[in-house]
């Protein structure tokens, strides 16, 4: 039997770029990729120029792999419907510690199209923290999903997801990537919020800081004060931009 595409969501970083390299040219599993598209993020022009050069790379390196690798599916973040139930769990877990806002809305994303996703969650994230006593494992390696008998009622709020890498870290994902021979694709993700005028990490988003946290430092330009006087610049031309657009 066919084998039904995963529908998992690709935002050009290293951690979904994994699993989605690993998925087609490892196990040999279809995909159905998701991209949100974020029109008040700087980033989303590079984001969407990095996931086709990526699906190249892919397809040059395995033809086949390239076909596993279906069509990009392409949702806007301000068309997704607003859900106030979904709302008030992420508000409820934003209040015991942060929680990315993203998670929100790819929440209402997951209910609106009646899909289950795959999430990149990793084992040093802070959900994970916040999961890990109420996942279950499924079907499959290392996959995991909330429990159906999950008593802390906000938690829900992930309820739709899968998590396919919650026992990995990015130097896993490398080790594994490097074995595997695709470590190259990985090497050619994107995750800086905020891009310089010549297309390069910018050095001072938070994804840059987490990459040095994350012990990836190598990916991320040096934070000096002329790269924090561009970034600070670029944040208000952008704000004024969209002000003015809206």
């Amino acid at each position: 039997m066919e084998q039904s595409p995963v529908n998992t969501l690709w935002t050009s970083g290293w951690d979904s770029t994994y699993r989605i390299a690993d998925l087609v040219l490892k196990q040999r599993i279809p995909v159905s990729p998701w991209y949100v598209m974020d029109e008040n993020r700087r980033s989303t022009a590079v984001e969407l120029r990095t996931l086709a050069g990526l699906r190249e790379l892919i397809a040059s390196k395995d033809s086949e792999a390239g076909e596993l690798l279906g069509p990009l599916v392409v949702r806007r973040r301000k068309d997704i419907p607003t859900d106030s139930t979904i709302t008030e769990k992420y508000d409820t877990l934003f209040a015991r510690g942060y929680l990315g806002k993203q998670y929100e809305w790819l929440a209402r994303l997951a209910s609106a199209e009646n899909v289950e996703f795959e999430l990149g969650l990793k084992a040093d994230d802070r959900p994970t923290k916040m999961l890990m006593d109420y996942i279950v494992p499924v079907e499959g390696p290392g996959l995991y999903t909330l429990g159906q008998d999950v008593g802390d009622e906000p938690l829900r709020l992930f309820e739709r997801f899968f998590f396919p890498i919650l026992d990995m870290t990015k130097a896993d994902m490398m080790a594994n990537a490097r074995e595997y021979g695709f470590l190259d694709v990985l090497n050619e993700t994107w995750f800086c919020h905020c891009p310089t005028l010549s297309g390069k990490a910018c050095g001072w988003c938070a994804p840059c800081e987490h990459a040095r946290e994350e012990g990836f430092g190598w990916r991320v330009p040096k934070a000096t004060a002329v790269r924090r006087l561009e970034f600070l610049a670029q944040k208000v031309i952008w704000k004024g931009r969209l002000a003015f657009t809206r």
